[in-house]
């Protein structure tokens, strides 16, 4: 109860105050992104005041981990980073605390459901739905950033981010079942009560069938979370012994992976599938919605990280080499339990584009023909969230038609085929002019 009382006292302060401490929280959110940095790439860099000095650096102040105002200081490590080597964490720091401030007031202000919806105060959105809502997109917008700044710094995205954050974005389904998108019924506009079934569901914009909440609703749930698993674990694939030896080659070294030298594999896999059997024995104590809202990223998940599977093998034949690397399709699988199967399927009809976008301004300013595949997934993430209210309005009920999905997933594929056979063409185009 004092937990409720306190949570309705915030609630009351004004929007700008309440903005104000997003912009603070922001802050520092961004320092723990630039720590992420780092802290989780490859070639680890002692850059910052959260990780160790370099030996020939002075002694660290304690306005040094100050947001912002440490990087001015820290300004006297140029010798041994580089100059200006502090600009870009700064402007982290700034820009995350800015943005996600901005999207506190977007959500805030109902910018995820239709304005004539909204304007009228018929249909906002419940506080409590808002904040969670919220507080998941700032979560994923910085497990986004710190996987960005990596793949631009070394071209990989680190299993801790995308691993842990997707384990983290199940956590939030189950214990926030009102942390997903909005998803009202576009055919009855006029309602004006929100209920469970307004939330992205699996079978949104249609009501879930009753097999999710039967064992059979568990087994797929169960199935879902091993197959990923089963992806995240290392292993290797030869297509020169034949199926069978290729299939016991993969188990054999998956087992030494597991059992020797990655053993949080298997807790990963027991807490996991505890938690799962857990919040659907406890359905009925403790609320449907919170199994629905788990099964959805479940699926959201698997979905996600399927479709840049595929995108992956139509790319490497397009590119005629590895197009993506495995963490881009971790990186989605982590995207989709936050945000559910339908905005990832929305993402790769927007993603491209941004791609094409990036790889050209790459190439005019830095001369690169190298295109960061992490960064442009993430932004069209950041696209879907801020513009969903038009993403559903006009899309909804496509989400409802069976199996034409599959066939926009098809056709999500050759575009993304023909974009990157164009790619293609344009690189050799230039290479071919810089060896004339």
């Amino acid at each position: 109860r004092a937990g409720t009382e306190w949570v309705n006292w915030l609630l009351q302060l004004p929007l700008e105050v309440r903005m104000g401490v997003v912009f603070a929280l922001g802050l520092l959110l961004g320092t723990q992104v630039n720590h992420g940095i780092y802290r989780l790439a490859y070639n680890k860099r002692k850059i910052g005041p959260w990780l160790p000095p370099e030996e020939k650096a002075p002694p660290r102040r304690w306005y040094d981990f100050l947001p912002v105002i440490g990087w001015f200081t820290l300004r006297r490590e140029a010798s041994l980073h580089g100059a200006g080597y502090w600009l870009r964490p700064a402007t982290i720091e700034l820009t995350l605390a800015g943005g996600l401030t901005l999207l506190y007031w977007w959500e805030v202000q109902s910018g995820l459901i239709p304005l004539a919806l909204a304007v009228d105060h018929k249909r906002p959105l419940p506080d409590t739905w808002i904040h969670a809502q919220f507080l998941a997109h700032a979560i994923l917008i910085a497990l986004m950033t710190t996987a960005s700044f990596i793949d631009v710094d070394e071209k990989i995205i680190p299993d801790e981010i995308t691993v842990l954050g997707a384990l983290l974005g199940l956590a939030l389904a189950a214990a926030l079942p009102f942390c997903h998108l909005p998803a009202w019924n576009t055919g009855n506009p006029a309602a004006t009560v929100w209920d469970a079934d307004a939330l992205l569901r699996v079978a949104s914009p249609n009501a879930p069938p009753a097999w999710f909440s039967t064992w059979q609703g568990l087994l797929v749930g169960i199935a879902c979370f091993v197959g990923w698993w089963l992806a995240i674990v290392p292993s290797v694939w030869r297509e020169d012994v034949g199926l069978r030896q290729a299939i016991c080659y993969y188990f054999h070294f998956a087992r030494r992976i597991i059992l020797r030298r990655d053993r949080v594999l298997l807790p990963i896999l027991g807490v996991g599938l505890a938690v799962i059997i857990g919040v659907w024995l406890a359905r009925d104590s403790i609320g449907l919605d919170r199994w629905q809202a788990l099964f959805s990223s479940l699926v959201g998940m698997v979905a996600g990280g399927a479709i840049v599977w595929g995108v992956r093998i139509v790319g490497s034949h397009a590119l005629k080499t590895e197009a993506m690397g495995f963490g881009d399709v971790t990186l989605v699988a982590m995207i989709g339990a936050y945000l559910g199967w339908q905005p990832c399927l929305m993402l790769f009809f927007i993603a491209p584009f941004i791609g094409v976008v990036i790889a050209l301004v790459n190439l005019l300013l830095r001369g690169e023909l190298e295109i960061w595949y992490g960064p442009f997934l993430c932004l069209g993430a950041l696209v879907v969230i801020v513009f969903w209210a038009p993403i559903w309005a006009q899309y909804s009920l496509m989400f409802s038609m069976g199996l034409l999905v599959p066939a926009l997933v098809v056709i999500m594929f050759a575009m993304t085929w023909a974009l990157l056979i164009i790619w293609r063409f344009i690189k050799l185009k230039l290479i071919f002019r810089e060896s004339d």
